[in-house]
């Protein structure tokens, strides 16, 4: 059925999909409940449909040849950005995020999404996936019971164009938290949207709805500027589970957002939160950042640092203990060239010298099927020990991309090394 629903939406644009050469593939590792690493399939004596948790990474099934550019981890699935600006998914799909209809509950292998524009830039959310074409304009589809979409209407399952942005701003990036998203213009400008708890949209106290005895979050159904970095020219942005960051063209840091374990990295002084964007003083000449579940991971140009909650390790310093960090700190083999980090709920990723390195949360809390199958495993060493520091990953190939979702992990190899070859 998969194979079938593929194939119609392959012939649908342009019939040129799967001419290009191939150059790189999709792998995964970590938890399989519903399907989101792509590994297709299994069916129990019952006739019960069960999903293979991996402690290593293996290629995606449903893009054997599919030439991948990018990949985006989300809570429960994964989007694959191809040559061509195609984009596939697989994993949940209960609100939509897959782009496909509610008679697909999961999809245990890639599916192409059905967008009629040529993609260039992917994000996944917990329940919501955003997608920018190639003339700026932003797509969204999954849940939007916060206003994460961004499109001002009821969520669907099919993607909706973001029609208040077409003529406002040519977007060139986007970034998915739990909630809420952010947008990055050709021009250097942010929006943001979506549900605005603890100020992680950064547009100041009036987002607030405020009485005596509590406080809540009001809704962005549409993308806003913040107003605060309009005289900034931003290069890069980051959403975490509660909390945000963006790097501008001088390479300063800034974070807003929830701030009680310490996410925002701006010193010892308790923050319970930050509704504008603030500067991050301690570190500079930022080129990367990565929110994660708790914490940042970022990349300088003296090596990478990391902040905010360590339960599991997932700020690299090497030590056993889950002593928070209140400012950016240098993990272990921080200053071994990086490319690229990534931040999961509880983990972290990196491309160092194009090898791949995992550390922190290697468990789960997914569901467990049976002794014969890993419930984590989203380093994908072998195994679900949790790592105080980054490890190499034993990955064939170059590394180009690597992206860390809830409970598991994605990344991209180059085929020069004949990474097919090794997994048959």
């Amino acid at each position: 059925m998969l194979g079938a629903l593929r194939n119609i939406a392959r012939r649908s644009r342009h019939g040129a999909l799967t001419q290009c050469r191939r150059e790189y593939i999709a792998l995964s590792a970590g938890n399989g409940d519903f399907g989101r690493l792509g590994h297709g399939t299994h069916f129990a004596e019952a006739g019960d449909a069960s999903f293979r948790s991996s402690n290593y990474f293996h290629p995606v099934q449903g893009l054997e040849d599919i030439d991948v550019r990018a990949v985006a981890a989300g809570g429960a699935h994964s989007v694959f950005l191809a040559a061509g600006g195609y984009v596939f998914a697989c994993g949940l799909n209960d609100c939509g995020q897959l782009g496909q209809p509610a008679s697909i509950p999961f999809a245990s292998e890639a599916m192409l999404v059905p967008l009629d524009v040529e993609v260039t830039h992917v994000a996944a959310g917990n329940n919501h996936t955003l997608c920018v074409d190639v003339d700026g304009g932003v797509w969204a589809f999954g849940k939007n019971d916060s206003g994460q979409l961004g499109t001002g209407r009821q969520g669907d399952f099919f993607p909706q164009k973001i029609d208040s942005l077409v003529g406002e701003a040519r977007i060139t990036q986007v970034a998915c938290g739990a909630e809420h998203s952010l947008a990055l213009s050709s021009s250097g400008q942010v929006y943001s949207w979506g549900s605005s708890v603890d100020g992680v949209l950064g547009h100041g106290s009036e987002t607030w709805n405020k009485s005596w005895f509590y406080r809540t979050a009001k809704t962005e159904m549409t993308p806003r500027l913040i107003r605060s970095l309009r005289e900034k020219i931003v290069s890069t942005v980051a959403a975490g589970h509660v909390h945000s960051a963006c790097v501008d063209d001088q390479g300063t840091l800034y974070t807003w957002g929830q701030g009680r374990f310490n996410q925002l990295g701006r010193g010892t002084k308790f923050i319970d939160h930050e509704t504008l964007p603030s500067v991050v003083s301690s570190i500079r000449f930022v080129d990367d950042v990565a929110c994660g579940g708790l914490h940042c991971v970022a990349n300088t140009s003296a090596g990478v640092v990391s902040w905010g909650s360590n339960q599991h390790g997932e700020l690299g310093y090497g030590h056993h203990s889950d002593r928070k960090s209140a400012v950016p700190t240098a993990i272990k083999r921080g200053s071994q060239g990086w490319s690229k980090v990534a931040a999961g709920w509880k983990h972290s990723a990196g491309i160092s010298q194009e090898k791949l390195f995992t550390w922190g949360f290697g468990g789960s809390v997914g569901s467990y099927m049976d002794e014969k199958m890993s419930c984590g495993g989203q380093l994908g060493l072998g195994n679900e020990f949790d790592f105080w520091e980054p490890q190499q990953v034993s990955v064939p190939g170059v590394v180009k991309d690597v992206s860390c979702g809830f409970n598991h992990t994605l990344t991209l190899v180059s085929t020069r090394q004949h990474v097919a070859q090794r997994y048959q």
